[in-house]
C-alpha cells in the first residue's frame, strides 16, 4: 500500500516522463498480482484496485492527457492479463475514447471497446462513430494506429454482436482497402475480407487469437518457478537472459550447446611432456675496437 500511495502521488508530478512512468508502473503491479498467486484474495483486491484507480486517470483527459493515455495503456495491459477485471474497466470506455487524443492511448481504448463488447452495449455504437467520421480520423495524429486499432476490434465485436456490427463492418473495410495513407492497413484490410469469404468460423479462431504476451518488468523466481533463475544465470551471456526462459524453449535440440563431462585418466589422451635438452652456455663474442679513421696532417702547422 506504501508503494502504491507513493506512486500515485508522482502521477501528478510535472515531468511528463516520471509521471508515465508512475502509471506505468502501478499497471505492472496489477499484472504481476495473480488471484490463484502467493497474494491470494489480497492480491485481487490490490489489482482492482489499481483499476480503479487507472480508470479515474482516463477521466482526467480534459486536464493532463499524457495521464490519461498513459492510464489507458496501462489499463489495456491489465486486462489483457486479468480479462475479469473488464467489468470495471468498460462503463467508462466510450466517454474516454472522446475525450483521450493521443494516439496510442486511443488506440488502446479502441482494443479494450472489441474486448469488451459481450459485456458492454455501447461497444459497437461508439466505434460505429468513427467509422462514420472515417475521413476525419485520416487528419488525426498517429492515424495508421487507430485505424488499425478500429478494423480489429470492429472484427472482434462483429463475432460477437453479428447483426448489429455487420453492416459497419462492411463500411469499414471498403474504407481501409480503398486507403491509400497506409500499405500495412490496406493489406490488413484485406485479408481480413478473404478471412470471411473463405469462412467466418475460421476467421474467428484468427482474429480472436491470443494477442502478445504482456511485460510484467522483468522475471522474478516466482513468476518463473523455483530454480529457474538459476537456469537462467547458467546460460547469462546468451538470448536465454533476454527472453526469460532457458533455451530448451526456443533452441531446437540440433542447435544447443551441450556441455561435455570429460574424466580422464593420468596420462590418457595426452602426450607425455617433453624434457627440454640442456642449453650449454655461449661464450660471449669478442668485441671488435671500433674503425678509426686516419689523420689528415697536411694543413696543420708546426
Amino acid at each position: 500500500p506504501d508503494v502504491f500511495s507513493e506512486l500515485a502521488e508522482s502521477v501528478t508530478d510535472v515531468d511528463v516522463r516520471l509521471s508515465r512512468l508512475a502509471v506505468r508502473a502501478m499497471a505492472r503491479i496489477a499484472c504481476r498480482l495473480h488471484p490463484q498467486g502467493t497474494a491470494g484474495e489480497h492480491g485481487a483486491a490490490v489489482s482492482e484496485g489499481i483499476v480503479v484507480r487507472l480508470v479515474e486517470f482516463l477521466e482526467t483527459a480534459h486536464l493532463t492527457q499524457h495521464v490519461a493515455a498513459e492510464g489507458a495503456c496501462s489499463l489495456a495491459d491489465v486486462v489483457r492479463v486479468h480479462p475479469a477485471l473488464r467489468g470495471h474497466v468498460a462503463p467508462y470506455l466510450p466517454r474516454a475514447l472522446k475525450h483521450v487524443s493521443d494516439p496510442h492511448g486511443k488506440a488502446a481504448i479502441i482494443w479494450m471497446l472489441g474486448e469488451s463488447a459481450d459485456i458492454l452495449t455501447e461497444a459497437p455504437y461508439a466505434l460505429e462513430k468513427l467509422i462514420d467520421s472515417y475521413d476525419a480520423v485520416g487528419r488525426m495524429r498517429g492515424q495508421s494506429v487507430i485505424k488499425a486499432a478500429l478494423l480489429t476490434a470492429t472484427m472482434k465485436i462483429f463475432f460477437k454482436r453479428p447483426p448489429e456490427t455487420r453492416d459497419m463492418l462492411g463500411r469499414l473495410l471498403s474504407h481501409a482497402v480503398e486507403d491509400v495513407s497506409s500499405q500495412d492497413l490496406h493489406d490488413r484490410a484485406l485479408a481480413y475480407y478473404r478471412l470471411l469469404r473463405s469462412g467466418p468460423d475460421q476467421a474467428q479462431v484468427i482474429v480472436t487469437g491470443r494477442g502478445p504476451s504482456v511485460d510484467k518488468g522483468g522475471f522474478l523466481e516466482e513468476d518463473t518457478g523455483k530454480g529457474s533463475i538459476r537456469d537462467l544465470m547458467r546460460e547469462f551471456n546468451t538470448l536465454a537472459v533476454v527472453y526469460g526462459k532457458t533455451s530448451e524453449t526456443f533452441v531446437n535440440e540440433e542447435y544447443r550447446t551441450k556441455a561435455i563431462d570429460v574424466q580422464w585418466e593420468e596420462g590418457e589422451g595426452m602426450a607425455p611432456a617433453a624434457t627440454p635438452a640442456a642449453v650449454e652456455p655461449t661464450p660471449p663474442a669478442p668485441v671488435a675496437a671500433p674503425a678509426t679513421a686516419p689523420l689528415d696532417l697536411t694543413d696543420v702547422a708546426p
